[in-house]
């Protein structure tokens, strides 16, 4: 057997090298911690600088806020106009009835009924448009382990504005009979309220000719009205915190039948 000794120069050699390992290892955690902070400090600086976050938040937000003021703000000048319409045709019908209807006022209702069409297309496309559900893909909430996280999620539920059928509305001389659906809706949703208002208009009708209803159905019966006079029905959702369409009402005019004796 050949034992060879081990010399001080070796001894010293071995230790000059594990401490240049060691020193290696130090200055490379060192050089990993100072780009860390290095890192950090330039995310500081530009992403994280001072209220940019908060700017960039206040900035969507306004961006936000404007596009829904501008979308609100065109529906409400479709909203008039379809409103106006309305009235004109209206008046177009008390003529008819009356017999002063000529071919100038035809022509003319004609034009506004087209028109009234074309603010309706267009007013109940823009309702829907860009509307859907919002997935929250980000947890809000930091889990920690001890519960489950619940899932979350945000979506909006449109509720159309409520509209007088008026081809199934109808009067007789002493009753009202009103029926109403939801613009582009085909069928009727259940646990639906709405609020009915009536008064009538003519000018020596007392305060006891103003009648509010609210009803889960999508038509309402009003009994002991006075022949030959002119009612106004106004039909809307019942406010509610979460509704959109909130000041949405829509309003028809409707004459009793005369009883002639």
């Amino acid at each position: 057997m050949f034992i060879r000794s081990i010399t001080m120069d070796e001894v010293k050699l071995a230790c000059t090298s594990s401490n240049e390992c060691g020193a290696q290892e130090a200055s490379s955690q060192k050089d990993t911690l100072l780009d860390l902070h290095n890192q950090i400090a330039h995310l500081f600086c530009t992403r994280l600088s001072e209220n940019s976050i908060m700017r960039k938040l206040r900035r969507a937000m306004t961006l936000a806020n404007t596009q829904v003021k501008l979308l609100l703000t065109l529906l409400g000048m479709l909203y008039e106009e379809i409103i106006s319409g309305c009235r004109e045709l209206e008046v177009f019908i008390i003529k008819y009835d009356q017999g002063l209807v000529d071919s100038d006022m035809a022509a003319s209702t004609q034009e506004k009924l087209q028109r009234t069409h074309q603010y309706l297309n267009d007013f109940e496309s823009r309702l829907t448009r860009n509307l859907g559900p919002l997935d929250l893909q980000n947890q809000l909430i930091l889990n920690t382990g001890q519960y489950p996280m619940p899932q979350l999620s945000a979506s909006l539920a449109t509720k159309m504005p409520v509209m007088f059928d008026r081809c199934e509305s109808r009067v007789t001389s002493n009753a009202a009979h009103l029926c109403w659906g939801v613009a582009s809706q085909q069928s009727k949703e259940p646990c639906q309220e709405f609020e009915i208002h009536m008064k009538s208009l003519h000018p020596t009708a007392d305060q006891d000719q103003f009648i509010k209803s609210t009803c889960q159905s999508y038509s309402i019966h009003f009994n002991n009205l006075t022949p030959d006079r002119y009612y106004q029905f106004s039909v809307k959702r019942v406010d509610t915190v979460n509704l959109v369409y909130g000041l949405w009402t829509d309003t028809i005019i409707l004459k009793t039948v005369s009883v002639f004796k």
